[in-house]
């Protein structure tokens, strides 16, 4: 009966444990918890941060950028960046949600290669003509921008996030939407 007991409170150490290390890291795979786990045995373990528990700001601005890899190394260092956002009924969109916006979810309209930041504050709407000339401009073809300041510190987990979730037309595949992450959520 002891020993019975021991067992089940190991479980529960080793349950409580486990939920500690998914609290911060993305586990892919199922592994075994003793007390001879090393840091080494623990695998496919990725070093992104869970999404924060308390939302105060759901609001996602999708932005779909080609070429993520070449066009971040503009704008990650600083964390400034000019979103461009044309009059149509998906920018309008943003400008009305523009202060629930918490994150901003880089894309390529599939659920690979997607990178999502918290922003810093809130984003506001700029002509071209009152646009920092330190940050960089996603697009140059429009004259309204959304200055947009991101945490670079952290890239947060995408991995649950599924940008397709959001629809769009042929003519506006490539603009800037509104979503939540609710909306976008895979579960």
């Amino acid at each position: 009966n002891v020993r019975q007991a021991s067992i089940e409170q190991e479980m529960t150490d080793n349950e409580a444990v486990l939920q500690n290390i998914r609290s911060h890291f993305h586990v892919s795979e199922p592994f075994a918890l003793d007390s001879e786990l090393q840091i080494g045995d623990v695998p496919n373990v990725g070093t992104l941060d869970p999404l924060p528990k308390s939302l105060t700001k759901p609001g996602v601005l999708m932005v779909m950028m080609e070429n993520y890899d070449t066009k971040s190394k503009n704008f990650l260092s600083s964390g400034k960046i000019a979103i461009g956002i044309k009059y149509t009924k998906d920018s309008m969109e943003i400008v009305e949600h523009l202060s629930s916006i918490g994150f901003v979810l880089f894309h390529q309209r599939k659920t690979e290669g997607q990178h999502l930041f918290a922003l810093k504050n809130t984003c506001h709407v700029v002509s071209s003509d009152d646009l920092d000339s330190d940050r960089y401009k996603n697009v140059t073809t429009t004259r309204m921008y959304l200055s947009v300041d991101i945490d670079t510190s952290i890239e947060l987990d995408a991995s649950t996030i599924n940008s397709t979730k959001k629809e769009c037309t042929r003519a506006t595949r490539y603009d800037a939407q509104f979503a939540t992450l609710n909306t976008l959520t895979n579960n």
